[in-house]
């Protein structure tokens, strides 16, 4: 097997802590023929090697069904970086080590996700989202890295109905969010610098809303608990304040009429298969292209949301189509003070059908296929989530 050099960022988050498992998995049986430049921050308290070690001790551990991770601390190097800094702040001495070992692809997996429109998130979000990618192109250029991978989102097309290409670029389009415009910004950089031949492949992957995994151990993983666990979390927190005691079992009604659009819902994939799929196509290292790493099936809003509620036993009014023009406290704490302020405008609108054209043009015989969530799917999920109080 020749040797592979890949860079990434964001290896410590959701989706890019699975992109590492996944590489270190594929190349599991030769691990001589592969180094990761892993480019990140250190903690407060932990080198970032230190962070690496610790993640693949814990999780790693389960995904790579590997007891005994630290022979794989080999073929890592980590590099301090800081997305807000030109050539991401990496030092002299990092920047010639990377160079002797350069990489043939960099997967750019960091990013700030944050849906708040406030101006000290939208200066992070221009700064990490926008300026960032600059400077890992930048990077990325200046070492000979060959394909540069970019990890968007599908919500990139904003709000709109019917079939979205992933190469799709909107021009005048409303978006649900500052974040969703900001990766838009970002990708347009990194298309220019496809157009400019910088690299000889670019890879554009947009996922839509990642869960727990499902296909990898343990079912249901997820370190952080965010869009539809949080959208749950706030009934379970107004459900324990009115209880006076974290309770699922008890049953409790809540007077809040949600907006939920009829024959829509969300589009949602397990971050273990967004992994695999990411890593098989970038490996293979086929032509520029763009990517949804999208599900073919749609968690209802009629069907599969109550259910959450279920869940925890959360009782609401009946649905309505849209946000109702008298609030109620509660109901003005939903949709201008939290979560429905976030969420509301992907389970009040339209979903796009997301194009896997090309994705599964690229995907092999064989190729896990990618798990619904909904029904007892989704309650695997929920089991985990549950054991953890959704993060609360």
């Amino acid at each position: 097997m020749n040797k592979m050099v890949v860079a990434l960022t964001g290896a410590t988050g959701l989706l890019g802590s699975n992109i590492l498992f996944e590489l270190l998995k594929r190349y599991e049986g030769s691990p001589g023929s592969l180094t990761i430049w892993v480019l990140g921050r250190a903690g407060k308290q932990l080198s970032l090697r230190e962070r690496i070690r610790q993640l693949l001790a814990n999780d790693g551990a389960h995904y790579l069904n590997m007891p005994d991770t630290a022979p794989l601390l080999e073929c890592i190097r980590t590099v301090d970086c800081h997305l807000g800094q030109p050539n991401l702040g990496i030092s002299e001495d990092s920047f010639r080590k990377m160079k002797k070992e350069p990489p043939h692809l960099f997967i750019h997996a960091a990013a700030a996700l944050d849906f708040r429109d406030q101006a000290a998130v939208l200066d992070l979000l221009q700064k990490i989202n926008v300026e960032g990618t600059q400077q890992a192109l930048n990077l990325a250029e200046a070492l000979g890295t060959p394909g540069f991978a970019m990890i968007s989102t599908a919500y990139v097309c904003g709000i709109r109905s019917g079939v979205a290409n992933p190469n799709f670029m909107p021009e005048d389009q409303l978006f649900r969010n500052p974040y969703e415009r900001s990766k838009l910004d970002g990708e347009r950089l990194v298309r220019r610098a496809e157009q400019e031949g910088r690299f000889r492949r670019v890879y554009f992957f947009r996922p839509t809303t990642i869960c727990g995994r499902l296909i990898e151990h343990p079912v249901g993983y997820t370190p952080k608990f965010d869009v539809f666990y949080a959208w749950l979390a706030f009934f379970l927190r107004l459900k324990a304040r009115q209880l006076g005691h974290m309770d699922y079992e008890t049953p409790a009604k809540i007077d809040i009429r949600v907006a939920l659009k009829p024959g829509s819902g969300l589009n949602i994939i397990p971050v273990d298969y967004a992994a695999k799929a990411l890593v098989e196509i970038s490996l293979q290292q086929p032509p520029s292209n763009a990517f949804h790493l999208a599900s073919p099936y749609l968690t209802d809003n009629y069907e599969d949301l109550p259910a959450l509620l279920k869940f925890i036993n959360v009782h609401l009014p009946t649905f309505v189509e849209e946000m109702p023009p008298a609030l109620n406290t509660l109901e003005y704490l939903y949709y201008h003070r939290s979560v429905g302020k976030i969420y509301d405008p992907y389970i009040s609108k339209n979903v796009p059908d997301f194009s896997l054209d090309s994705l599964h043009q690229h995907l092999p015989t064989g190729f896990p296929k990618c798990p619904a969530v909904k029904g007892t799917v989704m309650t695997q999920l929920l089991k985990f989530a549950k054991k953890h109080d959704f993060g609360l």
